[in-house]
């Protein structure tokens, strides 16, 4: 394990519908859907995060990546759907802060959140890694794509759609994915 409590207090994490999940790792890692797919169905996945191929991150599944967070006993946290996020990131910022007060002080102050969430926009990120980069792309291809939500309705293949629901049933039915 990565943390403990030298350099860990809580942790915040973000999840992703896995739908939406493989419609961006695809070109991420300029791969098939399908080859995005088995990437995240496989515990085994593994990825390096540098451009030297030089540090290796171990990914795993989807689901694995998912439940070690959700399981996570050593530190306190807090799970945001990604998705949530993107529709009200006023209340969803204010949930992190309202979680982050436990650990550090400071003053909530809701002009403050206005303007992280608009220097945090989609479109602004997308703009500065097109005039200046951004660390975390790979193979030249960006890593602010489209940001839509449920792209997946409209281009993702039935076959692989049903490959996602089945293998991640249980913890997309949890996170409200599922009905």
């Amino acid at each position: 394990w990565f943390s403990d409590e030298n350099n860990t207090a809580a942790y915040i994490y973000i999840v992703r519908d896995p739908r939406s999940v493989v419609m961006s790792l695809s070109p991420q890692q300029n791969v098939s859907i399908e080859r995005a797919t088995d990437l995240m169905l496989n515990p085994g996945t593994y990825g390096y995060n540098d451009k030297d191929n030089l540090i290796m991150d171990i990914w795993s599944s989807w689901k694995i990546h998912y439940l070690s967070w959700k399981k996570e006993k050593k530190f306190k946290g807090i799970i945001i759907k990604y998705e949530d996020l993107k529709k009200n990131p006023f209340v969803q910022f204010t949930k992190i802060l309202n979680f982050l007060k436990n650990y550090i002080a400071f003053e909530i102050k809701e002009e403050k959140i206005r303007q992280c969430i608009n220097l945090c926009d989609f479109e602004r990120l997308k703009n500065l890694e097109n005039e200046v980069g951004f660390d975390e792309s790979l193979n030249s291809n960006p890593f602010f794509r489209k940001g839509e939500l449920q792209e997946w309705k409209k281009l993702l293949d039935v076959k692989i759609k049903n490959k996602i629901e089945s293998n991640f049933k249980s913890e997309m039915e949890e996170l409200g994915y599922l009905p």
